[in-house]
């Protein structure tokens, strides 16, 4: 009886064998193998996803706001240079090199190190190279024109040109020096003009006005015998 179902088994596993197993093995060599254009399509979008990821607004490599700062501090050294060489070519057409040629020079030096500074993308210090270069051709602006303001007699105007000139560069030694030789040259010329005035007013009898003038120029030159001696002019005659 044992032999018999042993037997049964055997034949089973025979079946199984012939039938089942060559079924399972076909079907598993059937699936398809994945084309190629899957296999691309697959690296292609493994390689768009690290790319997207490296180029996003938060990657490592990304600094809009430094990016913003220099364009602006590179603008700030655009814009004084372009002041500088206008006033560069004004001053020159009116001969600079001939009448202040030490104190041009230093402003090419100036303009030459803000350059170097401009090249190597340093933007502010660029700027304050460029700022003090402008500065100093507008002192030499402000002389120049106060140079002409004196030729035509107005020494106020020459005097105010020197002041601010001054006020730009308080160290530039030719514009202190000219403002104060056209400030004594205004006052000697006020001073003749006010004494002028008194004798006119003592010799027709105008007394106080006589007296008044003579006191303005004793002001713009203390200490003037001239002064006083024509303010005793005056208090004799009144009497």
């Amino acid at each position: 009886m044992s032999s018999d179902k042993d037997l049964g088994g055997l034949v089973l596993l025979a079946l199984l064998v012939i039938f089942w197993l060559p079924k399972s093995l076909e079907s598993v060599n059937s699936a398809p193998a994945p084309t190629s254009a899957e296999t691309s399509s697959t690296a292609s979008i493994e390689q768009s996803a690290t790319a997207a990821g490296k180029s996003s607004p938060g990657g490592a490599d990304a600094s809009p706001w430094s990016d913003a700062q220099m364009a602006r501090y590179r603008k700030e050294a655009q814009e004084v240079l372009a002041q500088l060489l206008e006033l560069q070519d004004t001053l020159q057409t009116h001969g600079v090199e001939q009448w202040a040629a030490e104190a041009f020079a230093e402003v090419a030096t100036l303009a030459v190190d803000g350059d170097a500074l401009y090249k190597t993308r340093q933007y502010e210090q660029a700027t304050v190279k460029y700022q003090q270069a402008l500065t100093a051709l507008q002192t030499l602006h402000d002389d120049m024109q106060a140079a002409a303001a004196e030729i035509n007699g107005d020494l106020s105007q020459a005097q105010q040109l020197l002041q601010q000139a001054t006020a730009l560069d308080p160290l530039h030694q030719r514009a202190l020096s000219e403002l104060q030789r056209v400030s004594e040259k205004a006052r000697s010329q006020d001073f003749n003009k006010a004494m002028s005035e008194g004798y006119a007013a003592l010799n027709e009898s105008r007394f106080d006005n006589a007296r008044k003038a003579f006191i303005a120029a004793a002001a713009l030159q203390p200490g003037s015998s001239e002064a006083a001696s024509a303010l005793q002019e005056v208090a004799t005659a009144k009497t």
